[in-house]
């Protein structure tokens, strides 16, 4: 349930930014940003203040909500650029990333950026408006002091809990061990595949 807060806060920004809502108007625009938080889109309709120079919308204010993920520059400086990088991200992180490899195979670095921020942010987006918190992963490198760094720093942001950041952070057994059981469940699961496909090839041949 919006609060009178917040519509008060939407109608304000609404006409700086150009545009007259209704007490009706705004409490809509209000009820669609339900279940974030007042304080998120209080600070998320601060932004749109500062930054927009057009009318206000809703994605405006979606893409504005400091739900813990990180920013599209953010996101990109914390890309494994080489194996040796570990890097705790997100769904939407890893999904850009993968998305912009082979632009960087290709040694297209500008494109791989531009590809990255653009098809982050529309993967943000998609999880805000779907109410869908960040879930964060670890992909370890092979360097300890990248690990280290990686995973102190995602603790202190709140992005790991104390006992992973123990265990993995200070431990440099502990996450190879980790590591190493991921390949091994990644080399499983395509042994697997691969005995699926055959099967499916037998089946055809008879």
């Amino acid at each position: 349930m919006a609060t009178a807060r917040v519509i008060q806060a939407i109608a304000i920004t609404a006409e700086l930014c150009g545009r007259v809502f209704s007490p009706q108007a705004a409490a809509v625009f209000a009820s669609d940003l339900d279940g974030y938080g007042d304080d998120l889109i209080i600070k998320a309709l601060a932004r749109c203040r500062r930054e927009l120079k057009g009318l206000l919308t809703l994605s405006d204010v979606i893409m504005r909500l400091d739900d813990g993920r990180p920013g599209i520059e953010e996101a990109w400086s914390m890309m494994p650029f080489d194996d040796n990088l570990t890097v705790v991200w997100t769904q939407e992180m890893q999904y850009a990333w993968k998305c912009a490899l082979p632009l960087i195979h290709a040694d297209d670095m500008m494109g791989a950026r531009m590809a990255f921020k653009e098809i982050y942010l529309s993967q943000v987006n998609l999880a805000r408006t779907q109410r869908t918190g960040p879930k964060w992963a670890i992909k370890f490198g092979r360097s300890p002091i990248s690990r280290q760094e990686a995973l102190k720093s995602a603790y202190l942001s709140g992005r790991i809990d104390k006992v992973s950041y123990e265990l993995l952070g200070t431990s440099n057994k502990a996450a190879e061990a980790f590591s190493e059981t991921k390949c091994k469940r990644n080399e499983e699961n395509a042994r697997r595949l691969k005995e699926s496909l055959e099967k499916l090839k037998i089946r055809k041949v008879k």
